[in-house]
């Protein structure tokens, strides 16, 4: 049920742990009490089982010293 909601999410829009979380606990209600390390920990276990990948912003572009200077 997480897979298909995973993977149909994945083709329009990015699916993050936060909305993985949200997901599952509207669908299971021992899993919305549980503390939130449980779920982080949950999240990244599934994603990390089912073959799902995170990925974050590592750089963020910069203009160079060379172009800075030509203006």
């Amino acid at each position: 049920m997480v897979m298909e909601w995973m993977t149909e999410r994945r083709h329009n829009l990015p699916v993050s742990t936060k909305s993985l979380i949200g997901y599952v606990s509207t669908i299971n209600t021992n899993f919305a009490n549980k503390s939130v390390s449980a779920k982080m920990k949950w999240a990244y276990k599934f994603i990390k089982r089912n073959g799902f990948s995170i990925r974050r912003i590592s750089h963020i572009g910069k203009k160079s010293q060379k172009i800075k200077m030509k203006k």
